[in-house]
């Protein structure tokens, strides 16, 4: 069997997906502030992902993907649930009038997230505007919020969330 570094946080229930697949893994337990700096990883990794997606169903599933660790970001944070409105109302005018390209401004907002303190406010910033993006990204493509919702509780019934913090270090595959 190959052993492949992965290197990234993953998915809680994903170490037993593997050994149940009949592969191995090693993982390690994150601290809060691993956590908090690898969920802010996370989104850039997934929208290279939505980026080479070629239905609107792939595209919807990485949106999906690229959501739920912003969320998760949020709460541990304990970012501003003001803040993030007062995001939307400044900007949201500018994205409904189609200003940006919203694909590249995903990945601008996505690049500038950071999850140290001393960044909160770019990151609630980053944070709401990545959400923002991602639900008018989803609309292209003839998708509701509800529908986008139901993805990301469906990838967390699957997959788990991040809330043991497992960082896979390498797996092998059978």
């Amino acid at each position: 069997m190959e052993k492949i570094q992965y290197n990234k946080l993953v998915r809680d229930k994903i170490p037993n997906i593997i050994k149940k697949s009949g592969g191995k893994c090693k993982v390690k337990r994150l601290t809060s502030d691993g956590l908090i700096a690898e969920l802010c990883k996370k989104p850039k990794e997934e929208y290279e992902e939505y980026c080479k997606a070629k239905t609107s169903d792939e595209r919807l599933g990485e949106l999906a993907d690229i959501i739920y660790p912003v969320l998760c970001l949020q709460r541990h944070l304990s970012l501003s649930s003001l803040a993030l409105k007062t995001h939307r109302a400044n900007f949201r005018g500018l994205y409904d009038e189609e200003i940006f390209d919203l694909k590249e401004e995903l990945g601008k907002h996505i690049s500038s997230l950071h999850g140290s303190n001393a960044d909160l406010e770019i990151t609630t910033v980053m944070t709401s505007g990545i959400l923002e993006i991602a639900i008018l990204l989803a609309a292209k493509d003839g998708f509701t919020v509800e529908e986008l919702s139901s993805q990301i509780k469906e990838k967390q019934t699957q997959k788990g969330g991040f809330k043991y913090g497992y960082y896979l270090v390498w797996a092998t595959k059978k």
